[in-house]
């Protein structure tokens, strides 16, 4: 038991440079969905692991993130009101890599499609739980991180996030101009 723990954690804090050179950007999928799926949320001084994101994308989210902070009294930011590497608010207690029916492939390069179930408890609920999420990928400094991610709604969240800051100062701004009046 305490040899399985000291293995998972060493390859919990491997995910900062979890991407090797000579992954493919569906094996860097693949390894962070199997750590990520067998995460222990009741053990919180865990870190819950993190894709890596390209320059671009991380600042993004950092702006995005900042703003929202500053500004907004509602959810705001990426993955504010729900996991964002499984699009859903709630996720069956029970959920793995191996029950989950994950199936991960790159449609284009440097493009990879990740299929799951995100409550594979409940047998009769057809393809509800069924997320669909695509990870756009390029290489930056020799590795594979992710540049942008589309959920099943076919946005992109750099593009999301982006409206998303715009709109938070838009609302700041206007109920501020209210208040001085």
């Amino acid at each position: 038991m305490k040899r399985t723990f000291l293995l998972l954690l060493m390859f919990q804090f491997s995910m900062v440079g979890m991407c090797k050179e000579s992954d493919s950007p569906v094996e860097y999928i693949s390894k962070f969905y199997r750590l990520y799926l067998s995460y222990n949320y009741k053990k919180s001084s865990d870190p819950r692991p993190k894709i890596d994101l390209s320059k671009s994308f991380s600042s993004v989210v950092k702006i995005n993130e900042e703003k929202c902070k500053k500004y907004a009294d509602y959810p705001c930011g990426w993955g504010a009101d729900g996991d964002e590497y499984l699009d859903a608010q709630e996720t069956d207690q029970e959920l793995t890599y191996e029950n989950s029916g994950i199936t991960i492939s790159e449609i284009s390069p440097g493009v990879v499609k990740v299929e799951l179930n995100v409550y594979p408890s409940i047998k009769d609920a057809g393809n509800f739980y069924l997320k669909v999420i695509t990870y756009k990928m390029v290489k930056q400094s020799g590795a594979w991180v992710v540049d942008d991610v589309v959920y099943s709604d076919n946005k992109s969240m750099k593009q999301v996030l982006t409206e998303e800051t715009k709109e938070v100062e838009r609302l700041y701004n206007e109920n501020r101009a209210i208040k001085q009046r």
